[in-house]
């Protein structure tokens, strides 16, 4: 084989290798290298998730493990209404911590402002359509 050859091949192979380590190391980030007879998290655990600079308390509702990408969870973040509910993989989950600093949702009411403009608008009754 030329020289030249031979190190393209043995670059392609180092690539390869990297390449492959770096799959396992995201598989193994995701719970797919953890033992799909035994889930981390269970159904009714409390998790935290952090997210960008919040960090949400949530429940695991459904546990369910895909050979490809691992461990996935169904999660209720508390006190949110359950249409936020939603499938995570196992790295998005930290365990529970009571001393963590949690996002609470905040229901602020707003005052109903009025128009500025409806005070200067005549108010014109309509005639009753059924006389």
């Amino acid at each position: 084989m030329h020289p030249r050859n031979q190190y393209l091949e043995g670059q392609r192979a180092t690539q390869r290798a990297s390449e492959a380590e770096a799959m396992a190391q995201t598989m193994v980030a995701n719970g797919a290298g953890m033992n799909p007879s035994e889930s981390p998290y269970s159904e009714g655990d409390k998790v935290i998730i952090p997210q960008q600079s919040l960090v949400y308390e949530a429940k695991v509702e459904k546990v369910q493990f895909d050979a490809k990408f691992g461990w996935k969870y169904f999660v209720h973040y508390m006190g949110w209404n359950k249409k936020y509910d939603e499938w995570l993989p196992y790295s998005s989950l930290k365990e529970f911590d009571e001393n963590a600093k949690l996002t609470k949702p905040s229901w602020k009411k707003t005052k109903k402002v009025e128009d500025e403009d409806s005070e200067s608008v005549a108010k014109i009754p309509l005639p009753n359509p059924l006389k």
